[in-house]
């Protein structure tokens, strides 16, 4: 996490804690003023199923938003194409 907050300035606001159904271990992250979190994810050991994204070479695994108001929102974006999971 050093590497977050010295070269990128992500400070820590959430976590470390684990997540023994997906056998991870999580924390989050923001910038200050800025809105955007960041979710680090770390394996708890070989049978987490975090393993699976791994060799793909990790990535964005899902993004999420925040919105005033849900409904409107699915509308829109079910409009646009987007599917509903």
């Amino acid at each position: 996490m050093p590497v977050f907050e010295n070269q990128f300035g992500y400070k820590l606001i959430c976590g470390h804690f684990d997540d023994p159904i997906q056998k991870v271990s999580v924390c989050f992250m923001n910038r200050g003023s800025c809105d955007t979190v960041i979710e680090l994810v770390a394996t708890l050991g070989p049978d987490s199923p975090v393993n699976r994204t791994l060799p793909k070479g990790g990535g964005a695994y899902h993004i999420c938003y925040e919105v005033p108001d849900l409904s409107p929102a699915i509308e829109y974006l079910s409009e646009q194409g987007s599917l509903l999971l």
